[in-house]
């Protein structure tokens, strides 16, 4: 005798990707986006960085099984900014603040392999005239 049963899941997927610099890839029912990164003073890995994200924040009701007056506040972080002017949408706020970003945060503006070679450069130099 065979049985088959019906399994009800509930499933959230993967968390977003390609979040702008200062948020964090995640998910919930309602689907993946980015959450920005808090504001810190101080990093134990990476570096700290200003970085200004635009923020869409807003009210939103519960799912499920929730009670029904049931509401909560949603952050969302859309895309990089400057200031105010560059963020459109109701409820979007451009937001500047300290956060720990990966890395050295070091930027030479050159390419990597340039600032290498840059760097070998006088050891060449050297040995030939040795």
């Amino acid at each position: 005798m065979l049985w088959v049963t019906l399994a009800l899941a509930d499933v959230v997927g993967p968390p977003a990707r390609g979040c702008p610099p200062g948020s964090t890839g995640t998910s919930s029912h309602a689907g993946p986006y980015c959450v920005p990164d808090p504001p810190a003073e101080t990093c134990a890995e990476g570096s700290l960085r200003t970085t200004g994200l635009c923020v869409l924040e807003e009210e939103r009701q519960c799912a499920g099984n929730a009670e029904p007056d049931c509401t909560y506040v949603h952050r969302e972080a859309l895309s990089r900014c400057d200031d105010a002017g560059d963020c459109s949408g109701e409820n979007v706020t451009c937001e500047v603040a300290d956060r720990c970003a990966p890395g050295c945060g070091c930027s030479t503006g050159a390419a990597p392999g340039l600032a290498l070679l840059a760097g070998l450069l006088p050891l060449v130099f050297r040995r030939r005239g040795a």
